[in-house]
């Protein structure tokens, strides 16, 4: 019987240890922000992303447009979209 219970609680451990979620900095403030405000469940108050978020890890569409596309300087942390299939990267001038 200690076996068995032995058995199962490492099975636990290491199930539910490799559900952990994984926290990520985004080190690209506007992109950072531009998520957030996509996905603000998949943050943590430090204003970490999740990188386990089954939303982001899901999102098979992202596009980036104005304000944020003006400023961005980083967009490294896109890796974590694991089914993206679509990147849309929108900029507009204005010609006066």
């Amino acid at each position: 019987m200690s076996k068995r219970l032995l058995l199962l609680l490492t099975f636990e451990f290491l199930f539910f240890g490799a559900v952990k979620a994984q926290y990520v900095t985004i080190s690209d403030s506007t992109f950072r922000n531009m998520l957030i405000s996509k996905y603000p469940t998949c943050f943590n108050p430090a204003k970490q992303m999740d990188t386990s978020c089954y939303v982001i890890t899901n999102e098979v569409s992202l596009t980036i447009e104005p304000p944020y596309s003006y400023y961005l300087q980083n967009i490294d942390a896109i890796k974590y979209f694991k089914n993206l299939r679509v990147f849309e990267y929108r900029f507009s001038v204005s010609l006066t």
